[in-house]
């Protein structure tokens, strides 16, 4: 495929990222692309796609792949990944792909990084051609993360997505109410189980919708009886365990969005006298990923023999649980579930 094809088929998808890591993905061989685009308010570099952030702060301090691009404003491609010593599994590789190599494309405008493109490989290397071609793109990539068309595009998706939660609630309680008329004329126990688990999975939606919109955290420890820490770098994950929790039974709550934070959270609360009883990990997070945070609090409480955080997974990451459920006392799956949570919480009362 030419450069011009490339540059002809990227100026008709702008706007579709979709479509545009499919084209890149074909130009380059690539079997992973990560679009990432700098929020100058936030300092942080945002996969939109993913609803993934990774701080400037963690780029700037530490080893990895995509601080080296950040901090020279220079292209970086890998050859095998297993023995570069760049390579941060945290930050360049955040949702734990099987992949051998990267080459990580920084877009500069007026000398200021807009974006950054990071194409991985399962196998083989990215060859120095490959590198040459994006560069013959540039402006091409540069126009990606335009700010004025990503502008428009969140405008028209906010205006496509807005709904009216009344409506939303009228058509619930309507299929619920029909549940129920179904229920009254039927039955036949497969089709009872059917409708009941319907009545389930809509109680579900009102939980999506009714947390999602929550706004208001205490953010600092408390006396309350039970300290509870969220730790998870998306925020709505955090609104919504934080809304499905709260009515449980007596808590006090905390909430870290990385890695770093999170630890730091955990020794300030140390300090206080107040030390987080249950800590609900994500694993995926910038600064630090979840199982080296768990493997810290473990060691750290066999070293000073102390108190023993209940470390409760949220990830659906089956490798992770699986092979090192010694570090983890329970797992909630994501999109997370009032059911679930419930009878976690009742498990960890009952032991407590």
């Amino acid at each position: 495929m030419h450069t011009s094809d490339i540059k002809a088929l990227l100026a008709d998808s702008l706007g579709n990222k979709i479509e545009i890591i499919k084209i890149l993905k074909e130009f380059t061989g690539s079997d992973y692309i990560d679009l990432l685009w700098y929020n100058e308010t936030e300092d942080t570099f945002v996969d939109r796609l993913n609803n993934k952030k990774t701080s400037v702060k963690f780029l700037k301090e530490d080893i990895s792949i995509l601080g080296e691009v950040y901090k020279t404003k220079s292209p970086y491609r890998t050859t095998h990944l297993r023995y570069e010593t760049l390579y941060n599994v945290a930050i360049d590789n955040p949702f734990k792909l099987d992949i051998s190599s990267q080459l990580v494309l920084p877009l500069l405008l007026e000398d200021k990084i807009v974006g950054i493109i990071r194409f991985s490989k399962k196998k083989y290397t990215f060859s120095e051609k490959i590198l040459q071609k994006l560069l013959q793109i540039e402006n091409s990539l540069v126009e990606i993360f335009s700010s004025e068309i990503d502008d428009k595009l969140s405008q028209l998706s906010e205006k496509f997505f807005s709904v009216d939660i009344d409506c939303i609630y009228y058509r619930l309680d309507t299929i619920k109410k029909e549940c129920k008329n179904l229920l009254a004329e039927t039955h036949h126990p497969e089709i009872l189980k059917l409708i009941l688990k319907m009545e389930m999975d809509i109680d579900e939606v009102y939980d999506y919708i009714k947390y999602g919109a929550e706004q208001t955290v205490d953010k600092k420890f408390s006396s309350s009886k039970i300290h509870v820490l969220i730790a998870d770098d998306v925020r709505m994950n955090v609104k919504i365990l934080y809304a499905m929790l709260k009515g449980e039974v007596n808590m006090d709550f905390a909430w870290a969005y990385d890695g770093i934070e999170t630890l730091k959270k955990i020794e300030e609360a140390k300090e206080s006298n107040k030390p987080v009883d249950i800590l609900f990990l994500d694993h995926h997070m910038p600064g630090k990923l979840g199982l080296e945070i768990a493997k810290e609090i473990r060691n750290q409480e066999q070293i000073e023999n102390s108190h023993r955080t209940i470390i409760v997974s949220i990830t659906n990451d089956p490798d992770a649980i699986e092979s090192h459920k010694h570090l983890f006392d329970y797992h909630i799956s994501k999109p997370f579930s009032k059911s679930e949570i419930s009878s976690v919480i009742k498990q960890i009362q009952e032991s407590l």
